[in-house]
């Protein structure tokens, strides 16, 4: 006999492996003196790179963890001066950082960086370095003043060696109050393709005539190449030998 609530776990512990695969979201806000957020991001994200053992080149993926934290030195900016930075740290001396900045209409994370450490050995096992490297891209993840951008598709971000990949992103700075905005930008991997519209179909040559997109009557007559049909359309009248491959077209 099944155990009573079975037939609830199983879903539940689906939703569990999908989380694993994409590994666990995590919301990350970073406030001003006053207490207020200025900086909200709630997303999963899954790092790839390659480093070097003394047997060779080696390709390794890991997620950001549940238990990742907004460091202090994230920022909110001051007017004119700087501005808003989210920097959240995980593992042995890994960082990401997520610059922002604005104009009088949208605002977007121009600069991302990512700060590594291959003396983790729990990510990085055998490596040939101890060194920490930092590498950084501009993005595509931007949004409408007082709209928070969101993703539910994947995003990948490419800096050098290092892929970033977002999954069900929703990101906002520069946040009129403590949450998130109920308006949003959609990112371009959730907009639907351009439908392109089906061509015209090409119009068929009736057989055995000129290639004409003209209907014609056709009748019998009498010529001096013998036995043979005409053919009358609005596009002109024409010869057409019953044997043979001589045309005469009179055009109207």
């Amino acid at each position: 006999m099944a155990a009573p609530g079975g037939a609830r776990r199983q879903p539940l512990l689906l939703l569990l492996l999908a989380g694993l695969l994409h590994g666990a979201s995590a919301v990350f806000t970073v406030k001003d003196g006053n207490g207020t957020a200025c900086i909200m991001a709630n997303f999963s994200a899954a790092f790839s790179t390659n480093y070097n053992t003394k047997s060779g080149s080696k390709n390794v993926s890991f997620d950001l963890p549940p238990n990742a934290e907004v460091l202090n030195s994230s920022s909110c900016g001051k007017e004119n001066a700087s501005d808003p930075t989210l920097m959240i740290a995980f593992g042995r001396g890994h960082t990401l950082t997520l610059n922002f900045t604005r104009n009088a209409t949208r605002y977007s994370v121009h600069m991302m960086s990512f700060v590594y450490n291959l003396a983790d050995t729990e990510i990085f096992p055998n490596a040939s370095s101890k060194e920490t490297k930092t590498v950084e891209s501009i993005t595509d993840i931007m949004a409408d003043i007082n709209k928070k951008y969101r993703c539910v598709s994947s995003n990948q971000i490419h800096m050098n060696n290092v892929t970033v990949t977002f999954h069900d992103a929703t990101i906002q700075a520069y946040l009129s109050n403590n949450s998130f905005s109920k308006e949003e930008t959609r990112c371009e991997q959730d907009r639907p393709s351009p439908t392109v519209p089906p061509s015209p179909p090409h119009p068929s040559p009736s057989p055995g005539l000129h290639s004409s997109t003209h209907e014609c009557q056709s009748f019998w007559g009498v010529t001096s190449f013998g036995l043979s049909t005409f053919c009358h359309s609005r596009a002109g009248t024409f010869l057409n030998r019953k044997k043979g491959v001589i045309f005469i077209y009179f055009f109207l």
